[in-house]
């Protein structure tokens, strides 16, 4: 059978069948082509892996649970003002020895969320039930709800204290400064012969969270 030769990209010739299609040499400009195109999946693929090294991506996974005994439960109302818009609704906050989860909805229970930290970090579960895991606390609130607060601190604050873990600037009883926020206690209430408060007003930089203490379950000692 006859044979014709194929030339390929280096140069050297191979036997081919008769009547098979001649392989031309790659072009030049091609072989450019191809290379760019492969940097470039190279370089997507290592922001990936950086992104998700660094736990600067949200992540979904199992809700994790909180350790240790009850410390306290608290149902209230609260509410969030920032750049002329307004946000309200009910809580339930339960904190434990270590970790808290906070249970935010609207009227008539629309929009239940939850909020869970344990181990580092914030894990917020959706009215949908998806839990979603994200290093950044405050940027995990900040792209779910459009607000944020440090609840790590809040935790010691909706007790009237300044949290423990952060410099505090005292300016009185219930009035601090930490984290950068202004903290007030401006009402309080007799808990079982325990002084906790009714409200406390957080702001920072045009952000103000009001919380109503409604009631005290298992109080903090």
């Amino acid at each position: 059978m006859k044979r014709e030769t194929a030339i390929i990209a280096d140069g050297r010739q191979w036997p081919c069948p008769a009547g098979a299609s001649r392989l031309r040499p790659a072009r030049r400009g091609n072989r450019a082509s191809l290379r760019h195109r492969l940097a470039a999946w190279r370089r997507l693929g290592v922001a990936l892996a950086a992104a998700l090294l660094s736990g600067a991506c949200a992540i979904r996974m199992a809700p994790p649970a909180p350790s240790g005994e009850v410390a306290f439960d608290l149902r209230g109302r609260f509410s969030v003002s920032q750049d002329g818009r307004a946000q309200s609704g009910s809580f339930f906050w339960r904190q434990f020895a270590a970790g808290f989860e906070v249970d935010l909805w609207g009227p008539l229970g629309q929009g239940r969320t939850r909020l869970i930290g344990a181990g580092g970090g914030l894990t917020l579960v959706n009215v949908r039930g998806v839990a979603v895991f994200d290093g950044d606390a405050a940027a995990l609130m900040q792209r779910e709800l459009g607000w944020s607060a440090p609840l790590d601190a809040f935790s010691a604050w909706v007790t009237g204290r300044p949290a423990p873990s952060w410099p505090v600037r005292v300016h009185g009883h219930g009035v601090f400064e930490q984290l950068g926020w202004r903290v007030a206690v401006t009402s309080w209430r007799d808990v079982g012969g325990q002084a906790l408060p009714g409200r406390i007003e957080a702001t920072r930089q045009g952000v103000r969270i009001v919380v109503a203490c409604r009631e005290w379950s298992s109080p903090p000692a």
